[in-house]
């Protein structure tokens, strides 16, 4: 880096505000479950039971992350009893 770069950039750390406070991370992860999510997350983990895609355990076929990586957000945003 040249010296003016380093003298443009050099100065005092400001404390900044965490994104995670304004978009509310890790809302919606494991541990940070509302109640209306993690009741729509044991229905979507019943109905995967039904169709025979999840067996509880011990031990379970998938962990709550594993299920909450990638079908769970977007199959809360459907009733999958219609589809």
């Amino acid at each position: 880096m040249s010296e003016d770069a380093a003298s443009a950039t050099a100065g005092p750390a400001e404390r900044v505000q965490s994104a995670g406070s304004e978009y509310g991370f890790p809302h919606g992860h494991i541990g940070h479950l509302n109640d209306q999510e993690q009741g729509v997350f044991l229905k979507f983990k019943l109905f995967l039971q039904e169709k025979g895609l999840y067996r509880p355990g011990p031990p379970p076929s998938h962990d709550d992350p594993t299920l909450l990586c990638v079908p769970f957000p977007a199959a809360a945003r459907r009733v999958p009893a219609e589809r």
